[in-house]
């Protein structure tokens, strides 16, 4: 038996959207963010005052996010519904106490996930989540979900990345490629991933950041271990 045709999670009448259902979603949903609250408060007393950045995972939970109750992230404790961002009030606590945002599935398309699931919407998702952390001001940390194949997971992390970079004078956000496999440096994949870091980067500010001839220069350890990553993954 599926989440979807569970009773409480009919999209018309199920319990979900009766008052008690909501008043069981709230209480079930703001036990994780007092969770978080309490994990935040103690990593900030902990970190305050040293250069290490700190950031919260946002599990990539997009199986049934076409549906109207959203059962998949109900059941994880996130209360996001059609009718309720259940997003912003996480953005919002991680803003509170200077954290990052960190999510999966960047490489992701509908198109392909509809073949085997037709009320699953990855892009919709991160969309929601990126829009978030875009009201909130928080940094973004985007992480793949899956080995890449192709140009297309690594155009799809490009365009769902502006989504969140576009229009913001200084937008933070950082790209974790992960799942590196042997496949990965084979010389047409090596080429198609450089290419891919570059555009990920910014051409300008990624050529300045290796050029200290010029008047670009590095500012502290952790600009220098910026630009050996820069320099490596070139």
């Amino acid at each position: 038996m599926t989440l979807r045709i569970l009773s409480f999670f009919k999209s018309n009448g199920g319990s979900w959207n009766s008052p008690s259902g909501k008043f069981f979603l709230q209480w079930y949903s703001g036990m994780l963010l007092l969770h978080g609250e309490r994990i935040c408060r103690e990593a900030k007393t902990i970190f305050q005052g040293t250069e290490v950045d700190t950031s919260a995972k946002v599990a990539g939970i997009h199986w049934h996010y076409g549906t109207q109750s959203h059962p998949s992230e109900l059941t994880a404790g996130y209360y996001n519904t059609s009718r309720r961002d259940g997003y912003l009030p996480i953005a919002r606590m991680l803003g509170r106490y200077g954290f990052g945002l960190c999510c999966s599935g960047f490489g992701m398309r509908d198109v392909e996930e509809k073949k085997t699931n037709p009320v699953s919407s990855p892009e919709g998702f991160l969309r929601q989540i990126l829009l978030a952390a875009r009201v909130c001001h928080i940094p973004i940390e985007g992480e793949n979900s899956a080995t890449f194949s192709g140009d297309e997971s690594f155009e799809q992390v490009l365009k769902m990345s502006k989504f969140y970079t576009y229009g913001l004078e200084s937008p933070t956000f950082s790209f974790n490629f992960m799942r590196m496999d042997r496949y990965l440096f084979e010389q047409h994949n090596w080429a198609r991933f450089t290419r891919f870091v570059r555009q990920l980067s910014g051409a300008n500010i990624f050529r300045a950041r290796l050029d200290f001839r010029g008047d670009v220069q590095p500012t502290s350890l952790s600009d220098v271990a910026k630009v050996r990553v820069a320099y490596t993954y070139c």
